[in-house]
């Protein structure tokens, strides 16, 4: 399947932020925030743009994130909030959590050989869905948000998450905070494998860079990534701050 076929899946949008020595958390997951408070702003109208925004299992289970748009810091109505999605290959999230309250729509997409499915979260969660984690888990999270008619997604992370999804080039853009922290040691950051130089397929049309405060946020888009809806997301990031 041309991963670029934007009539067949969502069009997916990776974000992180990482240190200027290329860390994205501290092995403890003590690191809070890396980015500045006006990238996380920022982000929070990216949230209010897409149609859905995903984290993994490890970034929702150490960071307990809310997942809502709450652009100057204010929280959207229900009903404007994106559609949030936990992909949770194990385990499950306990009560109390953000991400199950209900301040917006919410899916998660857990393991159909999780030990504790069916039993897998805690009231809260509006939806669920099954799926094999292995290597094609990305496509076939897309094939799910492609059901749930969701046309684009914001991926948050973790690592593993965001790299899945680099490694087998499903992506349209990346947008990575850059920052002055150094951490010396911890989680890498994801990598691209493949940039332009690198000589692989893939080709990136598009590489923009911007100060927001103390960050550096670094944008890349792909060659084909051209569903409008979410051009306006590209759009935003680089000229509306």
């Amino acid at each position: 399947m041309n991963s670029l076929q934007a009539i067949t899946r969502p069009y997916v949008i990776l974000k992180w932020a990482q240190t200027s020595d290329g860390f994205i958390a501290r092995r403890d997951f003590s690191s809070k925030w890396i980015s500045g408070e006006a990238s996380r702003e920022l982000v929070h109208h990216w949230r209010a743009k897409v149609s859905a925004v995903l984290v993994g299992a490890r970034t929702l289970l150490h960071d307990n994130p809310a997942l809502t748009a709450r652009p100057g810091g204010t929280l959207l109505p229900f009903e404007q909030q994106p559609l949030r999605i936990a992909l949770l290959n194990r385990g499950l999230i306990p009560s109390g959590f953000k991400v199950l309250d209900n301040s917006a729509p919410t899916l998660v997409i857990t393991a159909l050989d999780n030990p504790l499915h069916p039993a897998t979260i805690s009231a809260g969660a509006t939806q669920t869905e099954t799926l094999v984690f292995n290597t094609t888990y990305p496509e076939q999270t897309l094939n799910i948000l492609n059901n749930h008619k969701v046309r684009s997604v914001l991926i948050e992370g973790g690592a593993q998450t965001l790299q899945a999804f680099i490694d087998v080039e499903l992506w349209d853009e990346v947008h990575i905070f850059q920052s002055p922290q150094r951490f010396e040691s911890g989680i890498p950051a994801p990598t691209f494998k493949i940039l332009p130089f690198s000589g692989a397929r893939t080709e990136i049309t598009e590489v923009r860079s911007q100060r927001i405060e103390s960050d550096i946020l670094v944008s890349y888009k792909r060659r084909g990534a051209t569903d409008a809806a979410a051009q306006l997301n590209f759009q935003c990031t680089l000229e509306d701050n």
